[in-house]
């Protein structure tokens, strides 16, 4: 990774770091950069941070040829001690589907039985079943994030054409969101070494550009943090409202820095 995040410099803490004063965003003008062919029209963002897992979403909606609405597409399933959340890109039918069909058996295994490997095993015989029955749509992309007991969190990921859940890159991005944009900024900002307080603002800004530049994005970002035990937590609109005002206003000053800098005479 860039040495910028892993020596914390001066700009990168600034422009990620928490702020109590709040400022008034304004989006700039959306441009509808090219979208994949087959990528559902959303961006759905899953982090690994060094204390736990940070996942991200857009709330927009779209029907192509058709409308829009908003709908979150981050969910959670809570237990005794642990936790599942899934966050979808594609059909909300399919998320909502499969939550459906395993939560009575999430709720019904003992203590000793709830880790990664028992709850993977159920999602996957709950997705062969909705493909054998052809439930699943042909281009719908799921996250599946679980924090089980005495175990660090863990993140699965399901994508066309696999029909089972696979371990998902520490950086996993979902939907049309999954673009060079984001993979760029992505290998700017984020580290497999950060916290997840930081990962919670790379994971604000990465869906905040996703929103303005490209098409099919839009709406309010959720962010949901997993740790270790079933520990999770929601972020509040008003937080995450915040900190995108001032990652926009610190952004355009240090982005006029980067251009007025001269390279030094030695």
């Amino acid at each position: 990774m860039p040495g910028i995040m892993l020596e914390r410099s001066g700009i990168v803490k600034n422009f990620f770091r928490p702020r109590k004063e709040m400022l008034f965003y304004t989006p700039a003008p959306k441009f509808a950069l090219r979208t994949g062919e087959g990528k559902p029209l959303t961006i759905v963002l899953g982090l690994r941070c060094r204390d736990g897992l940070v996942l991200c979403a857009d709330q927009l909606m779209s029907i192509q040829g058709s409308h829009k609405y908003y709908e979150e597409k981050i969910s959670l399933i809570d237990g005794q001690g642990w936790c599942i959340a899934f966050g979808y890109a594609g059909s909300p039918l399919t998320s909502k589907a499969l939550q459906k069909s395993i939560e009575p058996k999430l709720l019904s295994l003992k203590d000793e039985d709830v880790n990664a490997q028992n709850i993977r095993i159920i999602v996957d015989e709950a997705l062969g079943r909705m493909f054998s029955k052809k439930q699943y749509g042909k281009f719908d992309q799921l996250l599946v994030a679980v924090s089980g007991k005495a175990e660090p969190p863990e993140l699965f990921e399901l994508r066309p054409p696999q029909r089972n859940l696979l371990p998902a890159e520490n950086f996993t991005c979902l939907g049309v969101g999954e673009s060079p944009l984001i993979r760029y900024l992505g290998s700017s900002v984020y580290s497999r070494d950060i916290d997840t307080d930081l990962g919670t603002n790379v994971g604000i800004y990465l869906v905040a550009k996703a929103i303005e530049f490209i098409e099919y994005c839009g709406g309010k970002t959720n962010v949901l943090v997993l740790r270790s035990e079933g520990v999770s937590e929601w972020l509040a609109d008003s937080d995450i409202a915040e900190q995108r005002a001032w990652m926009n206003f610190y952004e355009k000053e240090y982005l006029l820095k980067i251009i007025e800098s001269k390279q030094p005479e030695y």
